[in-house]
């Protein structure tokens, strides 16, 4: 996980959920985007940081973002998900993501 790993109570998002989530971002920084991945997990950091000021509303709706998305914004390199759907998928459905 993110050295963050910052999780907010909601009745919407459930903390395992939120921990999941950030998890398959952080997994695609570091499987699609290698050589940015400093720059983008700094990012992340302090994406989840900033969530936690945004009304809870707003925190809970970012959650409806592929997190692939969230990943290529934070590595600020688009990559289209068609390219990359398998091994996404894997990531994304696994129980418990590991990060290397």
């Amino acid at each position: 996980m993110s050295k963050a790993n910052i999780l907010r109570p909601s009745h919407i998002i459930p903390d395992d959920a939120q921990q999941e989530y950030w998890a398959v971002v952080e997994h695609c920084i570091r499987e699609f985007h290698p050589k940015c991945s400093a720059s983008a997990l700094k990012k992340l950091d302090e994406l989840q940081k900033k969530l936690m000021n945004r009304p809870l509303e707003e925190f809970e709706l970012f959650f409806h973002a592929e997190p692939f998305d969230v990943a290529c914004d934070l590595a600020s390199h688009q990559l289209n998900v068609e390219n990359h759907m398998k091994r996404y998928l894997e990531i994304r459905d696994e129980e418990n993501v590991q990060i290397p």
